[in-house]
């Protein structure tokens, strides 16, 4: 029955239906559901709703309905609930008012629904959630909360969700993150944390005590600064953490920012802030830490060099972005501790030679780009060729070069772009022969 013109619901309308249990209404014209409007449904288990124009909830609007587990109430356009509303969904498990007009949630709203799994309010105009907002959800798993105007989270409000596992706060107002905020239960099951999108500038050492069990957290697009955090670091008390989201910041480093307790973090996102230097102590001060790190993105920042041991106590790092900076000079042993790479990106720099870093142990290295850089080389010589054994694709595109040799290319690779350069007539001779090396690969540009 969704998508039709349906302006009005009666029980009369569903007499005879006692065994229905799918309930599709959505994309209709309704604007209310009046008191025990589906109580001849006593089978109902799905209800969508969503897509209407529906203000007000009444008290019994949901009475008779011991079987339910689904209800869509998206996109309309109510403005308040009550406990009262929900009282009889015991067997409830997944609750969305997502995109409605929600200006608070009152305490105890949700007591009753001993049963919900996952809950959705994003969207709406939340600008607080209250220290009894979801009060005795213990089953509770997956709340998301994002695209609100929250500027303040009581310190209590997560206490009594011993499940949860998976909290959206992003796109909202927060600019403050209170200490103890998220130490939900004793242990927590926080495996996932989303903070992205607000204006988070200070953050307290103790705001994410508690977490335990958290694996991805993410903090892109805030306001975090070193200046605003040299002497206040935080730490993550996590040791099963693998993901942290950092990008889109104000940070000039991360020594600050990330006081990881443990060694387990696998992915670390830097990218768009505004690191500038890359020194051998860059990484100095926390080689436990890294030490476990298998991608590290520092795309879009200001490096212009990397001296030689930048990267060394990260060693099992397999993926590093480095693309959109302002690097034009790299130490013959930048990168030589890190024999397990299969991907390096250099794209959108300031190149101008790559030969002397090539001469590091890339056995691994199977990904190399180094496209928009204003390299001027002629060839990639034999020697340097050597040290890529498994290279499979190499970009050089929109670049300076007039002509290009394949001594020492592998026979792994299976593409090279080298497009957008200034191949000339003179150079047709050696472009051939690569062209004639290569025709066995499925593809160069």
């Amino acid at each position: 029955m969704s998508g039709n013109h349906i302006a009005s619901l009666d029980r009369i309308h569903f007499h005879g239906l006692s065994n229905l249990a799918d309930l599709r209404l959505s994309g209709n014209q309704l604007t209310t559901i009046p008191s025990s409007a589906f109580i001849n449904l006593p089978n109902l288990e799905l209800i969508f709703l969503a897509f209407n124009f529906i203000e007000n909830l009444n008290e019994k609007t949901f009475d008779n309905l011991g079987k339910l587990q689904f209800l869509q109430l998206g996109a309309n356009r109510i403005k308040r609930c009550n406990h009262k509303v929900f009282s009889t969904l015991r067997t409830l498990q997944i609750l969305d008012l997502s995109v409605n007009q929600l200006s608070f949630v009152e305490d105890y709203c949700f007591k009753d629904m001993t049963s919900l799994y996952g809950v959705s309010l994003a969207k709406n105009q939340l600008k607080t959630i209250g220290s009894n907002s979801f009060y005795g959800l213990r089953n509770l798993v997956e709340i998301n909360i994002s695209s609100n105007p929250i500027h303040r989270i009581a310190s209590q409000a997560l206490n009594d969700l011993h499940n949860l596992t998976i909290l959206d706060l992003s796109s909202n107002g927060i600019g403050y993150i209170p200490p103890y905020a998220f130490n939900v239960s004793d242990p927590s099951h926080v495996n996932r944390l989303q903070l992205q999108n607000n204006f988070i500038s200070v953050l307290d050492r103790h705001a994410f005590d508690g977490l335990y069990s958290l694996q991805t957290f993410g903090l892109s697009r805030n306001s975090l600064s070193d200046a605003e955090n040299t002497h206040n670091s935080w730490v993550l008390t996590s040791s099963r953490i693998l993901y942290v989201d950092l990008s889109n910041n104000a940070l000039n480093q991360m020594l600050y920012l990330v006081g990881i307790e443990h060694d387990q973090i696998k992915m670390l996102d830097l990218s768009n802030n505004r690191i500038s230097e890359m020194t051998v102590s860059w990484f100095g001060g926390l080689p436990t830490f890294l030490r476990p790190l298998a991608s590290l993105n520092l795309a879009n920042n200001y490096i212009d060099t990397l001296y030689n041991g930048t990267f060394a106590p990260a060693t099992n790092l397999t993926i590093l972005t480095l693309s959109g900076n302002l690097i034009h000079s790299i130490s013959e042993f930048a990168f030589k501790d890190l024999t397990k790479l299969t991907e390096l990106y250099l794209a959108n720099n300031r190149l101008k030679n790559i030969e002397r870093f090539l001469r590091n142990d890339f056995r691994c290295l199977n990904t190399l780009n180094f496209s928009t850089s204003y390299l001027s080389i002629q060839f990639i010589s034999s020697e340097a060729m050597h040290n890529l054994p498994q290279l499979q694709r190499l970009s050089i595109n929109n670049n300076r070069l007039n002509n290009l040799t394949c001594k020492g290319f592998s026979k792994s690779i299976v593409e090279i772009d080298v497009s957008f350069n200034k191949m000339e007539a003179r150079g047709i001779n050696i472009y051939d022969q690569i062209l004639s090396k290569l025709a066995a690969y499925p593809r160069v540009v």
